[in-house]
């Protein structure tokens, strides 16, 4: 899949980013994501495949998301600024925060909050 081409797509993708985060990879399942979503398991099979299919699918979207509203930031500034807007972006960006939670152990997700 090269990227969301519709609502549905956009609504599949958001909820298994949310499940992967809240539950892990390894725990969250397609079938969770379709019932939560709105669809048939097999329908979700045949869009994205593979569970890793559907969390390539949704980390392409949220790195497609994040550059788009990086360029938006970089074009509204002078050459001199570019640098700061693009540090300033990478370290407050919501999308950067999710990743290390998503990168960190289930367990201690837990006892930290």
């Amino acid at each position: 899949m090269v990227g969301p081409t519709s609502q549905t797509d956009d609504l599949v993708l958001e909820t298994a980013r949310q499940l992967f985060l809240e539950q892990g990879f390894a725990a969250t399942t397609l079938l969770q994501v379709a019932h939560r979503a709105g669809l048939a398991e097999s329908e979700l099979r045949r869009q994205y495949g593979s569970k890793k299919d559907l969390l390539f699918a949704a980390v392409r979207q949220v790195i497609l998301d994040m550059l788009s509203e990086l360029k938006r930031g970089i074009d509204e500034v002078a050459d001199d600024e570019v640098i700061d807007v693009v540090a300033a972006h990478l370290s407050t960006n919501p999308y950067l925060q999710v990743a290390r939670l998503l990168h960190r152990d289930p367990e201690d997700r837990l006892r930290n909050g």
